[in-house]
């Protein structure tokens, strides 16, 4: 997402997804990133979700550079080097 985009509440979760549900969910993401120009050469993701969001997604983004500054980190762990990250 892009930092000024708002975007609606929700109450879901791919925590409790199935394994398709999860590749749907990658696959429409994909699509979306492609439909909004951000599938370009050079490009770099920076992760800041968990493995339940990553998994497939990044299988479809294996040709792009993809950074990950909390990876094996648990949930209350991420939203501690998060708040730490505000305040650098």
């Amino acid at each position: 997402l892009h930092p000024d985009t708002i975007i609606e509440p929700y109450e879901q979760t791919l925590k409790t997804a199935g394994a398709v549900a999860k590749q749907q969910w990658a696959i429409r993401v994909h699509g979306q990133m492609a439909e909004a120009g951000l599938l370009q050469p050079g490009v770099v993701f920076l992760w800041l979700a968990g493995r339940d969001y990553q998994c497939d997604l990044a299988r479809l983004l294996t040709r792009y550079e993809q950074r990950d500054p909390m990876a094996g980190m648990r949930f209350g762990p991420r939203l501690k080097w998060l708040n730490q990250q505000l305040h650098i």
